[in-house]
């Protein structure tokens, strides 16, 4: 069985919608011999990730790459003011994509990261799926697909048509998981 786990990490909820939306996209096209899971980065348990043919790793860009402590608390200090009209995740303060690919253990998946940042020239803000590659692929990783960014408006929504995207993203994640692992079975009953 082809298995696939999506971890991300969200501030404000738009990472979350693009993970979910990945994680549509993946179910819409998988078949019975195909498993696809999401998970909060806080909430992956280790054997989880030892497990899985493809990892899917999601975060928020912040000062061009991954999030830290420092700009997670930046984050929760934007989510009290009022003017910004911003909701902050639950568990948005604690550890993140970062941390969780400083810990992470062995495992012989492919990947695919992506992020969000705001809507602006990749030179300008950044991407946190860049930062999410490189460490990957220090850790003996391979990528399966190019690395993702969804575009976010300067108030932490996504921009229209990111989801479909991100939709796209699952279904083609998947199709290639299947030629990549043949031996899983995934081509069974898909």
């Amino acid at each position: 069985m082809l298995k696939i786990l999506i971890v991300y990490e969200s501030m404000f909820g738009s990472t979350r919608s693009v993970a979910e939306a990945v994680e549509r996209g993946a179910r819409s096209v998988v078949g019975n011999r195909v498993a696809v899971a999401l998970r909060r980065v806080g909430d992956v348990q280790p054997e989880e990730v030892s497990d899985v043919d493809v990892l899917v790793v999601g975060a928020p860009t912040h000062a061009h790459s991954l999030s830290r402590p420092e700009s997670r608390a930046e984050a929760a200090k934007w989510a009290r003011d009022p003017a910004r009209q911003l909701t902050l995740e639950p568990d948005a303060r604690e550890e993140g994509i970062r941390e969780f690919l400083a810990t992470l253990h062995p495992t012989d998946a492919a990947f695919v990261a992506f992020d969000t940042r705001v809507d602006a020239p990749e030179l300008f803000t950044g991407s946190a799926a860049r930062a999410i590659r490189k460490r990957l692929l220090k850790k003996g990783l391979e990528p399966l697909l190019p690395s993702e960014s969804f575009l976010v408006t300067t108030e932490g929504r996504l921009v229209d048509g990111e989801d479909t995207r991100a939709e796209h993203l699952g279904r083609a994640l998947v199709e290639e998981a299947r030629q990549t692992f043949p031996a899983t079975g995934a081509m069974a009953g898909a």
